[in-house]
């Protein structure tokens, strides 16, 4: 048994896309096409990591913080 992290991703939280942080967002060069995800974006994760063959788990467990 073991733990290991399988992908990442870009994560911000929805206040972030609110026109006060666009000075911030360019900034840091966040992708102008960013669009805020949290459930989507772990099954998207999940999904490309069990099409590449590469996830060879019968359990995935996640924390509070997915959503």
């Amino acid at each position: 048994m073991g733990h290991g992290l399988f992908d990442y991703e870009l994560y911000l939280p929805d206040n972030w896309l609110d026109s006060s942080h666009q000075k911030l967002l360019e900034k840091n060069q966040a992708p102008e096409d960013l669009e805020i995800k949290t459930t989507e974006l772990l099954l998207e994760m999940i999904h490309k990591a069990i099409a590449s063959g590469n996830l060879k788990a019968k359990y995935i467990g996640l924390d509070e913080a997915v959503g």
